[in-house]
Order: C-alpha cells, then sequence, then structure tokens
C-alpha cells in the first residue's frame, strides 16, 4: 500500500497534500505505525518526501513491512525511535 494511501486511510477525508487540515494533522502526529503495511523493499522517494512533513514525530514504526534498506529514511531530528523488527 502506498504510504499517502495509508495515511489517508488513517485519517479519513481530510487528509490531502495541501488543504489547512493536512497542516495541522502533520504536526499534530508524533508516532506513527505502519507495521506489516508498508510492503516495500526499500523507502520510496514520493514516500521519502512526505515522510520528511512528519516535523513532529517522534516514534516510527516499520515491523514486518519487508524493508531491505532504510537508506531512504529522512533525517527527521524529532524521531527518537525507529522499529523495524521482522524486517525479510
Amino acid at each position: 500500500m502506498e504510504l499517502s494511501a495509508y495515511i489517508t486511510k488513517l485519517f479519513g477525508k481530510d487528509y490531502n497534500n495541501d488543504g489547512v487540515n493536512y497542516i495541522k494533522l502533520i504536526f499534530k502526529i508524533t508516532e506513527l505505525f505502519l507495521d506489516g503495511k508498508y510492503k516495500k523493499t526499500e523507502i520510496e522517494k514520493q514516500d521519502q518526501e512526505l515522510l520528511e512533513k512528519f516535523k513532529n514525530l517522534k516514534k516510527l514504526c516499520l515491523n514486518a513491512c519487508k524493508l531491505k534498506s532504510l537508506a531512504n529514511l529522512p533525517n527527521l531530528t524529532s524521531i527518537t525511535t525507529v522499529n523495524t523488527n521482522l524486517n525479510y
């Protein structure tokens, strides 16, 4: 599943890439659990760009997502925890 589609599913129609609700939502999120939902071997460019917008993200969970590389994980200074268990 694409990251933007999953976020839309989580937060509903208030999520869009340019609206005021989107900006409010992105700044409120401190934890993002994508466990088993992001089925990619690496973080794709458009997903990297989306993750970069989560300026207050403290915890990112990517367990059981089939990731083989975190090379494209954005450098977010707010993140204190990244979980990547069960990726093979």
